[in-house]
């Protein structure tokens, strides 16, 4: 869309861009996996990743496209966000700091103890353990680390945007901005896997949650296979150039 702009987000974006991600979401599998399986508590999880994200450094962009309805308080509607976590900033399960300013007793309530639990606890673990196996494929030896790495810890696209290039022009130009680092993610589905292999990611290695207590969409199932996650990465200009 020619009219469409990128900028970086703020505080008092944070209430729209979550209505944007509920719309988003809805069926993401690893956020099912957590609870967040109502409107309500896709929302309480969406911003307290928003202001977490904030709270240590992280930078969130989005891309807005002019609107004239006098429903949009901004002159604007947000059509794709991404929520970058730079190099050493990361939201720990230790900082209870930052977790209680970011709303983690909010969240909370919505998934409960056992959505929480799986949330800050499990997929946290599993995930770091799945980067400490993957990382020798880049032939960097112990001192990689993923923390190193600008990290994507959400992204989505308002449904009446999709398939407009919007999120590609947004991710083309973040990496742009950081060609000597190493970009990262966890894609939760086959579909996004395929898609940031387009920006060269590789997928660096897999993992599971849930295996015998949900099925591959997140929702509840004994003895079913879990969730994969797709670990992956965009090597740097500098690691391409000596490879």
């Amino acid at each position: 869309m020619k009219n469409a702009y990128i900028r970086a987000a703020r505080p008092r974006d944070f209430e729209r861009i979550s209505d944007v991600g509920v719309l988003s979401l809805i069926d993401d599998p690893l956020l099912t996996y957590f609870g967040c399986t109502t409107s309500v508590s896709l929302k309480s999880y969406i911003q307290f990743i928003l202001h977490s994200s904030w709270q240590v450094g992280g930078v969130i962009d989005m891309v807005c496209v002019p609107s004239t309805d006098p429903e949009d308080d901004e002159g604007e509607k947000i059509a794709a966000v991404a929520i970058w976590l730079p190099p050493s900033k990361r939201v720990t399960a230790w900082n209870m700091y930052t977790l209680i300013r970011s709303g983690i007793l909010s969240i909370t309530q919505s998934l409960g103890v056992q959505g929480i639990m799986r949330m800050v606890w499990e997929y946290p673990r599993i995930a770091e353990e799945s980067w400490r196996q993957g990382h020798f494929c880049l032939q960097e030896g112990p001192q990689w680390s993923h923390n190193d790495t600008w990290c994507c810890k959400l992204a989505f696209t308002a449904p009446a945007y999709q398939r407009q290039g919007m999120m590609s022009k947004m991710v083309r130009e973040r990496i742009a901005k950081a060609p000597e680092s190493c970009f990262t993610l966890e894609a939760t589905s086959s579909k996004t896997q395929a898609y940031f292999q387009h920006f060269d990611f590789e997928i660096m290695n897999y993992s599971r949650v849930g295996t015998g207590c949900v099925d591959k969409s997140g929702n509840a199932a004994p003895a079913g296979s879990g969730v994969q996650i797709f670990s992956m990465i965009k090597r740097s200009v500098d690691y391409k150039d000596l490879s």
